[in-house]
């Protein structure tokens, strides 16, 4: 499975560390001018705006679709020590444990 060889890819060598995987979704979508329904899982992965042209390439070189779905949202407010633990975790060379 794709996810198995970005995990392996990147997991430990990248500072990209948290991430959360939310199964047993379903997709719909149109695709090639025809809808499309399928069971997909949807990563959220923490890191910063500096590294995301990395994670999203990849993405893009280990995911089985033509065009998966990488977008990055703004974080607008949150725990200020989860931010920080983020922030921390995601930074090159941090072991982003948790204390």
């Amino acid at each position: 499975m794709w996810l198995t060889a970005l995990r392996a890819s990147w997991w430990n060598a990248s500072p990209q560390r948290a991430l959360d995987i939310l199964p047993r979704l379903t997709s719909v979508y149109i695709w090639k001018g025809k809808i499309e329904k399928d069971p997909e899982l949807l990563l959220i992965i923490k890191t910063q705006a500096s590294l995301l042209e990395n994670l999203t390439a990849k993405v893009k070189q280990l995911h089985p679709y033509d065009e998966p779905e990488v977008i990055a949202l703004p974080v607008v407010g949150g725990s200020a020590s989860y931010l920080a633990w983020v922030r921390d975790s995601t930074t090159a060379g941090a072991a982003g444990e948790k204390e």
